[in-house]
């Protein structure tokens, strides 16, 4: 933890603990994608050190001054490397930091690996993330939902099933990752119930029509109606594999239980991430 005296102002800029003292020292390689933010600001409380690079430190400083008044030495300028830093990569994203050669680093992606695995990386793949990342199709879908519920009609859904996971599951997950000494592997992260498309809309038509009435006050019998938990269907072992098999999640809960004892249980109910889709594209798109 920080030497800073009680009743000092804090700073970023003091030295704070050395790297080999804290869990793990993170460079953000790309630190303006809302993964890369999501993973900072709750690493920045679990003992992680993060070092950014200097032209994004002034907004990053200001954008979470309140966890660093806390913990004023978790996010540093990132100036030269050294052998405890492992390096956070976005796939696609244009590099704010040269990775060294030799450098442990993680590689963060969407979907399966597109070809070969990088050495001295471990690539974690996020699937059916929720809420959508911004400008990404599930964003795009999630938009014509609305439009659709709100038109009181029905959008054209697609047949494969998903494996939605909600970003509050994701992230302490990867921080978990960061913290321990992974391998240059593939580890997924997707929720563990297979959700078709037809039974997702109907969790987002329902909860749509909802909010829609609270903003109105016109609310009907079937929005105070409550519908309790979706039932949990039974599925032929055929359709499943002839289905979109569900990403393997071996690598990624023996890991996780060897850290935490827990393995990989992501706990957020759908309903709920639904409900955040639902008001950021609302606060993001509305007129």
């Amino acid at each position: 933890m920080s030497n800073h005296k009680e009743g000092a102002p804090a700073s970023v800029e003091e030295s704070g603990p050395s790297p080999d003292s804290m869990s793990a020292a993170c460079v953000l390689v790309n630190p303006e994608h809302p993964v890369a933010q999501d993973i900072l600001s709750r690493g920045m409380m679990e003992g992680v050190v993060f070092h950014a690079p200097p032209a994004a430190m002034s907004e990053l400083v200001k954008k979470y001054a309140s966890v660093l008044a806390a913990f004023p030495s978790a996010l540093q300028a990132y100036d030269v490397h050294n052998s405890t830093m492992d390096y956070l990569q976005i796939e696609g994203e244009a590099p704010q930091i040269t990775i060294p050669v030799d450098a442990r680093h993680m590689v963060i992606g969407t979907g399966p690996v597109d070809g070969s695995l990088k050495t001295n990386a471990c690539h974690v793949r996020l699937h059916d993330l929720l809420p959508p990342l911004p400008n990404s199709n599930d964003e795009r879908m999630f938009l014509s939902w609305m439009k659709a519920s709100r038109d009181n009609g029905t959008p054209m859904l697609e047949q494969r099933p998903r494996y939605w996971c909600d970003v509050n599951d994701v992230v302490p997950a990867i921080i978990e990752l960061l913290k321990g000494e992974t391998e240059a592997t593939v580890y997924n992260l997707a929720g563990r119930r297979t959700w078709t498309m037809e039974a997702t809309w109907g969790e987002f038509d329902a909860l749509f029509q909802r909010t829609n009435a609270g903003k109105t006050g016109r609310f009907e019998f079937e929005h105070l109606e409550a519908k309790g938990i979706p039932s949990v269907a039974v599925v032929e072992v055929g359709a499943v594999e002839q289905a979109r098999q569900r990403p393997s999640l071996t690598t990624t809960h023996a890991f996780l239980e060897a850290k935490t004892g827990e393995g990989w249980r992501p706990t957020t109910p759908l309903r709920r991430s639904l409900m955040v889709v639902i008001a950021n594209l609302d606060e993001a798109y509305s007129s």
